[in-house]
């Protein structure tokens, strides 16, 4: 019913002239196309379900088991990833002045770095 619509639309503006014929399907076919490549592209959701509870010890559990990756002991990772839990996001400069107020901006760069490089290990054990 809207082609039927369009194709009058069309044939009044073209002065009562038929209009060449237009392949609407090729527009959709390719747009279907581009839209399963884009969802092709996303990434798949997680297997297993992830639980972060920062209520007492910090403690981590991936399907309801609780999981003691050794980059958690260390007292920093724990505090990066319970700042990044509570926040949502977190800028390095925040992240920063929270983890190493006393140090120069240097110093607290390279030391986030390699917190981050334990928190990314964390949670693939």
């Amino acid at each position: 019913m809207i082609d039927q619509a369009c194709a009058a639309a069309s044939d009044k503006a073209a002065g009562g002239k038929a209009p060449a014929a237009v392949d609407r399907t090729a527009g959709r076919d390719s747009a279907a196309a581009g839209a399963a490549d884009l969802l092709a592209s996303l990434p798949q959701p997680p297997e297993a379900a992830l639980e972060i509870r920062l209520i007492g010890p910090l403690q981590i559990r991936r399907d309801g088991a609780v999981i003691d990756p050794p980059e958690l002991r260390r007292a920093r990772v724990r505090e990066l990833l319970a700042a990044l839990v509570v926040t949502g996001s977190l800028t390095r400069d925040r992240a920063m002045a929270l983890l190493w107020p006393d140090h120069d901006a240097e110093t607290a760069g390279r030391n986030l770095r390699v917190t981050l490089v334990h928190l990314r290990r964390s949670p693939r054990r």
